[in-house]
């Protein structure tokens, strides 16, 4: 502790730094409340000392007069938690990157105990009696004492009709002589704005001074009255810097004293329209374009509390024009979100003017800000068929994505703009280009292949045709022999069915909707199979798939090593591959081999697509609806309703497999000529086969081996019909073991045109 007080207090009132406006002259420095507090820290300095400190203290008090007080602070113990409420630490903030704003880069280290350790209750009840006592006995009453001198002085000087006369004439007469060639004159606007200012101690001054802590204190009609007269003599004297602040104070005091909204938006207004004037006289100059801002804000935030949030759109949509384009994008931003709190949301136009404030924000290269908006807009734009929009969006975050090394999202974007059918082929050519650009750095970065959901080529997933399989020939031939009919699938009746060897077959139809010739390579069946439940319920033992699980959960199958086919457990896929020229449609017959019992599952197309992106298509197959008991109709189609898994077979075991060719039919013959061919028959299935049929139509004479001579009449070797025109014919002493061949002589003769 210092042993001359006085002095040390006095050095510090000289070396403190006082505000902006007091070192400068406006506003007066001498009338300042002064209060002197000695700090006593109890954790380091005994009592004593501060019972030392309170006698010197007393001792000064003829000196310094009664704002004299003593805090002793850190009387705890520091081992427990703090006592009272977090006020100062509940408070702290981070700081700024490399400090700004006042503040430092970085905050001292936190104690050990924490903030506020060392503090007791008795502590806590010292610094709330020192605030209770500074508010109540010093700051309240020099506020008040303060407004009564400045209310007498501006009394004195302005109030009552002969002070307004004389200012009036006063200032008619020193604007006329000002009138010289080079100074601006009064029709002139905000030319001569910046020139104009009042010194600390002028009249205008003491007024404003006076308003001010009218406000603070709550005398609303007290404030109005003197800033409208200090408002016309601004106005007056040219001032338009003052006089916007003026307008600016008189919305405030309009808000708090609960005016009609109409004066206090008329004051901001005016205040926003002369701090517009003063950039547009000198647009170097930044100051009236922040302070344009500012009152903006203002009366946007008093539009949005009385929900008038078309005239807040306006206010802001105003004033940033004059803005730079940081300060701009944060406007329309604004602005945007006061459109989506109409009722009902102004969508459209929400999403307009964030697209605006995304471009102000790429424009002063705040990168993150920029992805923010343009984020926000894809949701409202998605799937409105607004191409040109979309493609925009999707070019900017992809280009942003790129810059900030998020491969990932590069790919996303950069994918989205491929389909451009309004594009020409350079353009087309260009965004393929830069797609697989990103697609191969995200690959590299990721390790892995990345499976994406490619819309090149277009796939048509919901109109599969699946290949005729030998269960409905097995029915058919069920019912020609006059047997039970033979139902494969009767215990689902949904569900398809396959045996094991038999190649199940899909058409998919393909198609490439840009002006490129695009190679599609891989191109298979995405399938997972199912082992058969075992007669004791354990269930299912083991699974095998085509498909890798990609990190995000979807279902890739790679690709084989040499091409053709590739072999999982359970099946066998077979792979295509296709070149589509520009605009084509195509249909891919693709295969698979399932080669257990169990259940296999078609999920989709999997395809490499020009030697990089691996792409997919989930089959989206509408499911059946049945139909009423007693209808006659058809069984309809819920496209609303996709079957999640695509398409489902069941796999039955191993059952006999022949392959039937013939040669030697021509392509037309005459009415009754007898036509001698050849049928090739093979064993292509896995056991031995004996008592071969063939069914062909009624009305065809079929003769098999020894030529029509050996029948009786038309078609001997038939051994009955199924009543609609379809007859069966038994192969004799035909056995074929796995494996062989035999070729037979078929002789048929079209009796009927046709």
């Amino acid at each position: 502790m210092p042993d001359d007080l006085a002095a040390a207090f006095a050095a510090l009132w000289r070396h403190s730094a006082l505000p902006p406006l007091m070192q400068a002259g406006v506003m007066e420095s001498a009338g300042v409340l002064r209060h002197y507090v000695l700090l006593h820290d109890a954790a380091s300095q005994g009592p004593e000392v501060l019972v030392a400190a309170q006698e010197k203290l007393h001792q000064l008090g003829s000196t310094l007069g009664t704002s004299c007080q003593v805090l002793s602070i850190n009387s705890g113990s520091g081992g427990g938690s703090p006592v009272g409420p977090r006020l100062w630490a509940d408070m702290l903030h981070g700081c700024l990157p490399d400090g700004g704003g006042g503040e430092p880069a970085e905050r001292p280290p936190v104690p050990p105990g924490g903030l506020g350790a060392w503090l007791s209750e008795a502590d806590m009840s010292g610094l709330a009696g020192f605030v209770h006592e500074l508010a109540v006995r010093s700051i309240l009453p020099h506020m008040e004492m303060r407004l009564r001198a400045l209310n007498v002085q501006v009394t004195a000087n302005r109030k009552g009709l002969k002070n307004q006369l004389k200012s009036l004439l006063w200032r008619k007469g020193a604007l006329d002589s000002a009138s010289t060639p080079g100074t601006p004159s009064a029709s002139g606007g905000a030319a001569g704005a910046a020139g104009v200012s009042y010194a600390g101690g002028s009249v205008e001054s003491h007024m404003r001074q006076l308003s001010d802590l009218a406000l603070m204190l709550g005398d609303y009609d007290t404030a109005s009255s003197t800033l409208r007269l200090l408002a016309s003599d601004t106005k007056a004297d040219r001032a338009y810097k003052a006089y916007a602040g003026v307008q600016e104070a008189l919305g405030a005091a309009a808000v708090l004293a609960g005016a009609p909204p109409s004066d206090a938006m008329a004051s901001y207004k005016e205040a926003l329209h002369r701090y517009a004037q003063l950039s547009q006289a000198n647009p170097r100059n930044r100051e009236g374009a922040r302070y344009a801002t500012r009152s903006v804000l203002l009366l946007a935030a008093y539009l949005q509390a009385l929900g008038q949030y078309g005239e807040a759109t306006a206010a802001l949509m105003k004033a940033h024009f004059q803005e730079e384009n940081l300060r701009a994008g944060l406007l329309l931003e604004q602005a945007a979100y006061c459109l989506l709190s109409h009722q009902p949301p102004h969508t459209r136009k929400f999403a307009f003017h964030l697209v605006l404030a995304g471009l102000r924000f790429d424009m002063c290269e705040q990168k993150q800000l920029s992805t923010r908006a343009y984020t926000q807009v894809l949701g409202v734009y998605s799937g409105r068929q607004w191409s040109l929009i979309e493609e925009h969006l999707h070019d900017a975050l992809g280009r942003q994505a790129r810059e900030g090394d998020d491969a990932t999202g590069a790919v996303r974007h950069f994918m989205a703009m491929l389909v451009c059918p309004s594009n020409n082929l350079y353009c087309q050519q260009l965004y393929l280009t830069q797609f697989m650009d990103a697609l191969r750095t995200a690959q590299a970065q990721l390790g892995f292949a990345l499976p994406l959901e490619l819309p090149l080529p277009e796939v048509n997933c919901e109109r599969v045709t699946v290949a005729a399989r030998w269960a409905d020939l097995l029915q058919w031939r069920g019912g020609a022999a006059g047997g039970s009919r033979m139902r494969l699938a009767e215990a689902e009746e949904n569900q398809r069915s396959c045996c094991v060897g038999e190649a199940v077959g899909l058409d998919v139809e393909l198609h490439n909707p840009l002006q490129l010739d695009l190679h599609v390579t891989h191109l298979r069946l995405a399938c997972t199979w199912d082992p058969a439940t075992s007669s004791s319920g354990a269930g299912m033992l083991a699974s095998g798939s085509s498909a890798s699980r990609s990190p995000d959960g979807s279902l890739v199958p790679a690709p084989s090593e040499g091409g053709g086919q590739q072999q999982q457990p359970g099946f066998q896929v077979h792979e295509d591959n296709v070149t589509l020229q520009g605009g084509k449609r195509v249909i891919v017959h693709s295969r698979v081999v399932p080669l257990k019992p169990g259940s296999l599952h078609l999920h989709g197309l999997a395809w490499l697509l020009n030697g990089t992106a691996h792409g997919q298509a989930a089959f989206h197959i509408p499911r059946p609806i049945s139909r009423k008991p007693g209808s006659s109709s058809k069984v309809l189609l819920d496209a609303d309703r996709p079957a999640p898994g695509g398409m489902s077979f069941r796999v039955l075991p191993p059952m006999p497999r022949l392959e039937v060719s013939v040669t030697g039919l021509p392509a037309a013959v005459l009415a009754g000529e007898v036509v001698c061919c050849s049928m090739r028959l093979k064993n292509s299935g896995a056991m031995t086969l004996q008592h071969l049929s063939m069914a062909a139509a009624g009305t065809a004479g079929i003769f098999l081996g020894g030529g029509p001579a050996a029948g009786s009449g038309n078609g001997s070797d038939g051994i009955g019909s199924d009543g609609i025109g379809v007859a069966v014919y038994m192969l004799p002493n035909v056995r074929l073991g796995v494996g062989q061949e035999l070729t037979l002589p078929v002789w048929f003769r079209f009796a009927a045109l046709g």
